[in-house]
């Protein structure tokens, strides 16, 4: 009896080491599934990535050689042209082949300024180019012209003789990379909005749709955006800019025929002389402005006078008996 109390009572503490064994067992067990799980995924990543890579290392391989296949047509269809330079990596590129973009700026002296800023309106429009902008005073006029590029010198030498130049400025920069760096990461948008259309078309849920409908509506703006520059930069290359200002020329200040040049008597003499001149007719002028006052004043005071005068002169009734 008593040992089977005994058994009674050691049966629940061994009960309990026995679950706490279980419960151990299962909880190494878990962590070990994590551990290797994460494991896992982190060999995966470099993995998918190195596959990912690959496969746009290929993609953009094949587009380069479209590319390159591309601007050898376009060379031998046409001459020069900013798509047939943007096609070449910047490196490979030939002095005639860089894409610049030129301003000028240019200033001139007119005795009549409105009609040179007519005449330069004039020149500009027989290059093909137009007034851009026009600000016109009394005796200045400033615009800025836009000419095509490859006239940007003749239009300068006509502009020129519409008056005496004081200015004359050729700025060039050159944008062939950023040109070839816009054109290359336009075709980089463009697949990453394809890819992100495919994706959107393929959506299945709400939330999928609304978060690939963002993502979508990102790399298109993004992709408009990289358009308006290389637009921006086309038109840089294609049409060359002129900041010119006109003012009014000054009239030559003339000799006299006979005036002398040096500085010995005769010149002092002269000098001396017209200064004599000068004080005599500033004097004469000045009582000549002043006679007008002293007729309107003097003559009543010698009238007021010369009555009292009289009246003082009248001898006396008494003392005269």
């Amino acid at each position: 009896m008593r040992r089977r109390a005994r058994r009674r009572m050691g049966s629940p503490a061994a009960v309990m080491c026995l679950a706490a064994g279980l419960l151990v067992a299962v909880l190494a067990g878990c962590s070990a599934e994590q551990s290797s799980d994460a494991a896992t995924g982190a060999a995966l990543e470099p993995e998918a990535a190195r596959s990912n890579s690959g496969g746009q290392a290929g993609d953009e391989s094949s587009e380069q050689a479209k590319a390159s296949n591309g601007s050898e047509q376009s060379k031998q269809s046409e001459r020069g042209g900013t798509g047939a330079a943007a096609d070449v990596p910047a490196t490979q590129l030939t002095n005639r082949d860089r894409l610049l973009a030129r301003t000028a700026t240019l200033t001139l002296r007119a005795r009549q300024v409105h009609e040179a800023a007519g005449e330069a309106r004039r020149v500009a429009a027989a290059a093909d180019g137009y007034v851009g902008s026009e600000r016109s005073g009394q005796h200045t006029v400033s615009m800025r012209l836009s000419v095509p590029g490859d006239k940007l010198e003749t239009v300068l030498d006509d502009l020129e003789k519409l008056g005496e130049r004081e200015r004359r400025q050729i700025d060039v920069v050159d944008v062939t990379d950023k040109v070839v760096d816009v054109k290359s990461r336009i075709e980089s948008q463009r697949k990453s909005v394809e890819r992100a259309r495919v994706l959107f078309d393929k959506a299945g849920t709400i939330t999928e749709i609304m978060s690939i409908e963002g993502e979508l509506a990102a790399r298109e703006s993004e992709l408009e955006s990289l358009l308006s520059r290389q637009e921006a930069l086309s038109g840089q290359v294609a049409m060359a800019s002129i900041d010119l200002s006109i003012s009014k020329l000054a009239a030559a200040v003339v000799d006299e025929p006979g005036e002398e040049a040096d500085d010995g008597f005769l010149a002092g003499f002269s000098k001396g002389w017209r200064a004599f001149t000068a004080v005599l007719g500033s004097l004469s002028e000045g009582i000549g402005a002043a006679t007008p006052f002293l007729l309107a004043v003097g003559v009543p005071a010698v009238a007021v006078g010369w009555l009292l005068r009289r009246r003082r002169a009248r001898p006396i009734p008494d003392q005269a008996r």
